[in-house]
């Protein structure tokens, strides 16, 4: 009778770990099949591109004589935001995927650049001139109405917090380029970084939790990792190259980032967990993960 329970409780335990292997197996798959879009001059301008986690079916969206760049996903992955010059300055444009058909959406005369997309889908924030010497924050509904001027003190690259709430930025505003965050009423601005060396680019986690972010306080560009609560600080790539322009995966285990270590910017994906990092594309940077 012992002998059978033993048998039972072995094969129940190596179902379990057969189930738990081909759901691990399943997720890992899911998330490399998972487009990221990106800006490669490889066809002699910067385009906005895609490409499958696994580095398959790279498509060109853009293929337009202007200049593109920040490409962001839209929450429920039909659409891309990104900057084009097509009509002389930057503004922002949507593309919608299933007919490659784009508005533009911001239709200023001074520089757009840089658009978040809110999660619920219904707005995006951007950076703009504020006067000839500085740049702010700006959100915009997608009907192009109801602009709002969120903060204006040489603040540049937004990203809003899954939640909604708040939006991350690097800013110049107390003399030396740091991470801050502020509700998206203006209200509760708080700094998030506080060093000698400039801190650029934030990217929240997919729980809101973390913000990766760019820093040269080692002495060159590298990718951090920061508890929002904790303020704990973790070096991400530690590599005597510069690396930068990190997006996270949907389910939170890889960054895709840009980085110069093969002599040309590249974009490699890393595992947050075990620090495995590999090439996806041989030219191209600012990438983004499609979230879904």
């Amino acid at each position: 009778m012992l002998q059978v329970l033993e048998s039972t409780k072995m094969n129940t335990l190596k179902l379990f770990s057969l189930v738990l292997a081909i759901s691990v197996s399943a997720c890992s798959n899911s998330q490399s099949k998972r487009e990221i879009a990106y800006i490669s001059e490889q066809a002699g301008n910067a385009d906005v591109w895609t490409i499958h986690g696994d580095g398959s079916e790279s498509s060109n969206l853009t293929q337009s004589n202007a200049d593109e760049r920040d490409p962001v996903w839209s929450p429920d992955g039909t659409q891309i935001a990104f900057a084009s010059d097509q009509n002389g300055n930057y503004n922002i444009y949507i593309m919608d995927l299933d007919d490659r058909s784009s508005i533009n959406l911001t239709n200023s005369e001074v520089d757009c650049l840089e658009p978040t997309w809110s999660p619920d889908g219904t707005q995006i924030a951007y950076r703009s001139s504020t006067s000839k010497h500085s740049w702010g924050i700006f959100i915009i509904n997608l009907d192009s109405s109801n602009i709002v001027n969120l903060t204006s003190e040489d603040d540049l690259s937004p990203a809003w917090s899954p939640d909604g709430s708040k939006i991350a930025f690097q800013s110049f505003r107390d003399g030396n380029w740091e991470i801050y965050l502020i509700s998206i009423d203006g209200t509760g601005l708080r700094r998030l970084t506080n060093n000698v060396a400039p801190d650029y680019e934030p990217a929240w986690s997919p729980d809101g939790v973390q913000i990766t972010f760019d820093s040269l306080r080692d002495g060159n560009w590298e990718i951090y990792l920061t508890d929002i609560e904790t303020m704990s600080l973790i070096n991400l790539t530690q590599h005597p190259r510069d690396d930068g322009r990190s997006s996270w995966s949907s389910d939170g285990t890889q960054i895709a980032f840009t980085s110069d270590r093969n002599d040309i910017f590249a974009i490699y994906i890393m595992d947050i967990k075990t620090r495995n990092t590999f090439m996806l594309v041989s030219m191209g940077i600012t990438p983004m993960w499609r979230p879904r």
